[in-house]
């Protein structure tokens, strides 16, 4: 019988590393990568003719390394899968989906033409079309390798033993030392391309198992042909993982992937537990907790990387942002998001451990919901930015427990308060009445019922309509009541 797979549950966090074939080479890969960026920051055109050579060939180094990592991966692991997955007659159109594009050579020519310049103009535009083109590569080659590791990988290790696996690994580590090593014996810019090539003529992959696939498929379902309007219909009941692992499967289920449509909502407190839902519902206090094992701390952190890379992709399209309870959240995290969202109008960031440094990108944003309830860190600093970029939007604020928060920080509010329908100031002790009273007075859209401030600051607005502080008897929230 035939078995149509797509794609692997599969869990890798325990796998010995000697059956997996990724991991190594994955590592290489992503260190010169970094090495790349590190050179094409640099303005060309600055740097002397000995420097500038000496970049170049540098770059073009990792670009043919890059390009036969491609290369051992699809002759030495792609080939073998498919080969066996043949033979067991199982059909997964993952496997006929991977290193498919020229990006890399199309990068390798980029540097052949700046070597090859007649002149200072040719030199920087082709220097500016290379920096474009390894930004592109990048949004997409960080996140391919992490999608073969999750997808291939599992794939392995279900249709082969521990020791072919042990095998394949060595084959593949031995056959980038190999290649490396070729790389560098023929790294003259002037040759290295055509020798290399000259090489890679003879590499041929298996297309029989992905000609039987696309047959198998032609006969079994026409998805292809169905509409796009349709196919967005269809994505819509898919969980966020799986609206994922849909965009692995080729190139137009990408696009369709990552359509504005479905991302206006990141409720990534939900994500970091494992619960895959777009519903951003509030955080159950009594859940939140500021200790957790290192183990924990380090998943979720890798976690929230993998999320900040993705946003590359879908950044501009989100809407609202939960990151509430998400304790092991780091600034340089937070800051990310911030700066490829920049289309954000509701932020929640209560119960964790940001501060000011994590919140710098508030000056860019023009929100209308923003959520501090239980952030120790605010300050502000924190409502002068919030002020710089939420002037004539901000509708909801909430800054229960923000401790630090003093006149100071009101005054910088006074560029965001006419809309302004709910305000929370409950355990910010360290407001005056006098200064909450007239910032209150100021606020022509706000309710008494929808106003919660320290009950120890004296003289304050409303005293008889407002409420009271809502931190009594709360773990997770400062309260006024514990410094008197």
């Amino acid at each position: 019988m035939v078995e149509v797979l797509h794609g692997p549950n599969f869990n890798i966090g325990n796998m010995p590393m000697e059956i997996d074939v990724y991991k190594d080479p994955h590592n290489r890969m992503k260190e010169l990568v970094g090495n790349v960026v590190e050179n094409i920051q640099l303005e060309l055109l600055n740097l002397d003719k000995e420097e500038r050579e000496r970049i170049l060939q540098e770059v073009y180094l990792i670009m043919w390394e890059l390009k036969t990592h491609e290369i051992i991966e699809n002759l030495y692991i792609m080939n073998k899968l498919k080969e066996r997955l043949n033979a067991l007659e199982v059909y997964n159109q993952l496997v006929c989906n991977c290193h498919e594009d020229s990006t890399l050579l199309q990068i390798i020519e980029l540097v052949e033409l700046i070597h090859g310049a007649p002149d200072t103009i040719s030199t920087n535009y082709h220097w500016q079309r290379l920096q474009t083109a390894v930004y592109d590569f990048m949004e997409e080659f960080v996140p391919h390798m992490e999608e073969e590791e999750k997808t291939f990988q599992p794939l392995l290790c279900k249709y082969f033993d521990y020791d072919e696996l042990k095998q394949l690994k060595e084959t593949v580590v031995e056959q980038h030392q190999v290649w490396k090593r070729k790389v560098e014996d023929e790294k003259n810019l002037g040759n290295f391309k055509e020798l290399l090539t000259d090489e890679y003529q003879g590499v041929t992959r298996s297309s029989s198992y992905c000609d039987k696939l696309r047959r198998l498929s032609e006969s079994q379902s026409d998805i292809e042909s169905l509409p796009e309007e349709l196919m967005i219909e269809i994505f819509k009941y898919l969980n966020p993982a799986d609206l994922c692992r849909a965009g692995a499967v080729c190139r137009q289920w990408r696009q369709i992937s990552i359509r504005p449509t479905f991302w206006r909502v990141l409720p990534l407190h939900e994500w970091s537990r494992g619960n895959m839902t777009w519903s951003n519902t509030d955080i159950d206090i009594s859940s939140v907790t500021f200790t957790q094992s290192m183990e924990d701390a380090e998943d979720r952190c890798d976690f929230f990387t993998s999320i900040s890379r993705f946003m590359l992709l879908i950044g501009a399209n989100v809407r609202h942002l939960n990151v509430s309870g998400c304790f092991s959240l780091q600034n340089g995290h937070l800051q990310e998001f911030l700066q490829r969202c920049p289309n954000l109008i509701h932020l929640d960031i209560t119960y964790t451990s940001v501060n000011e440094f994590g919140l710098k990108g508030l000056g860019r944003l023009n929100l209308r919901y923003f959520n501090a309830a239980g952030c120790s860190g605010v300050s502000d600093t924190t409502l002068q930015r919030l002020a710089e970029g939420s002037s004539g939007s901000l509708e909801y604020l909430n800054l229960s427990g923000c401790s630090y928060i003093s006149d100071r920080g009101l005054l910088y509010l006074y560029n965001c308060n006419e809309f302004l329908r709910f305000i929370d100031f409950s355990g910010c002790y360290r407001l005056t009445g006098s200064v909450l009273s007239a910032f209150i007075s100021s606020c022509p859209s706000l309710a008494p019922e929808n106003l919660s401030y320290c009950s120890m600051i004296e003289d304050g607005p409303l005293p008889y309509e407002s409420n009271g502080c809502q931190n009594y008897e709360c773990e997770v929230r400062a309260c006024c009541s514990n410094y008197m």
